[in-house]
This record gives C-alpha cells, structure tokens and sequence, in this order.
C-alpha cells in the first residue's frame, strides 16, 4: 500500500505567510511581548470573523469538545483556540530568538539526567505534540549531547522554513522520514 501523501497546494497567502511572521516578530522587538499579545486579539478577530475555513475546522473540535453550548459560545471557543494558537507561535519565537526566556518545567528532566549520565551511547525520547515542543527544546540543550528529532513535514512552506530556521546554534538534528534536513 502506497502511502498517502498531503497536499502541498496549502494557501499561504492568508494564514502562516512570511509577512505574518515578520509583523509579529517586528511588534515583539518594538513592544514587548504583552503588547504583541495584545494585538494578536485583533488579528484573531479577524480571522474569526473573515477566515471561514479556519473556523469550520475550528468549530468540528469545539462541537465535540462543548456538545452543549450553543453556537455563539462555540464560536467565543474558536476565538480563544486562535488567540492560544498565536501566543504559542509568539512564545516560540521569543524564547527560540532570545528575546524572552521563559521558566519551564520539564518533568522527568531529572530521571532523563540520570539515564544519559549512564549510557554513553544516547536514549530514545519519545514525546507527543501538547504545547510548544520547541520551547521544550530549549531545555534539552542543557543535557550536553546532541538531539535528532524525526517529524513529519510541515505542509505550510513558511512554516516549514520557520520551524528549520529556529534550531540555527543549538546542538539538532531534524529528520523528515529518511531524509536529513539540518544538522
């Protein structure tokens, strides 16, 4: 069985462009982190109000994730997911950039401190995607040794060289299947 390829035809021109990227990361060097914040309600907004696919995939997870609110509410639901969407997209790259760093909390840091002090020859860490995993990164880099990471791709072009382009001087290595894609 062949396996099933995603589209590369993502629209960028709306949604994770380089612009979009740029203008945010120029308001946090300008104003700081909470008013970046601040701004992203507006932005929110408007793709609430303008981006109907976002909200109809939004609106699927929040009919089953609030089956008895009525629809006024699932849509203040919608709106809040984008607002914590944009602020992991900020967080990431003030703390990927320098500019914030942030107090994390990363459980099981000791035991994983204690498995690589007793084998030289390097662990398997499996995780799942809850939050921020490249803030999470920032923490590993402590551990002294290099981390490969094997992902999928991100179908989203801007995305993707984002993503790339934030372990530049830290100790990664980023697979996408069988193929390298830094080091």
């Amino acid at each position: 069985m062949e396996p099933i390829e995603r589209s590369q035809n993502i629209n960028t021109k709306k949604r994770g462009n380089k612009f979009g990227f740029w203008f945010f990361k120029a308001l946090l060097k300008l104003f700081g982190l909470r008013k970046t914040y601040g701004f992203l309600y507006i932005v929110c907004l408007y793709y609430l109000v303008f981006d109907r696919p976002a909200v109809s995939a939004a609106l699927s997870y929040t009919n089953k994730r609030f089956p008895d609110c009525g629809y006024l509410i699932r849509l203040l639901h919608v709106y809040r997911l984008f607002i914590s969407q944009g602020k992991q997209l900020i967080d990431r790259y003030a703390s990927v950039s320098g500019h914030t760093t942030f107090d994390i909390q990363l459980n099981g840091y000791n035991e994983l401190i204690a498995l690589l002090q007793n084998n030289k020859q390097g662990i398997i860490l499996l995780t799942s995607h809850i939050g921020s995993w490249q803030i999470a990164l920032t923490v590993l880099k402590k551990i002294g040794r290099t981390v490969y990471l094997l992902m999928r791709p991100e179908d989203n072009i801007a995305i993707r060289s984002r993503n790339n382009g934030c372990f530049e001087k830290r100790p990664y290595c980023i697979y996408h299947g069988r193929q390298k894609i830094r080091s």
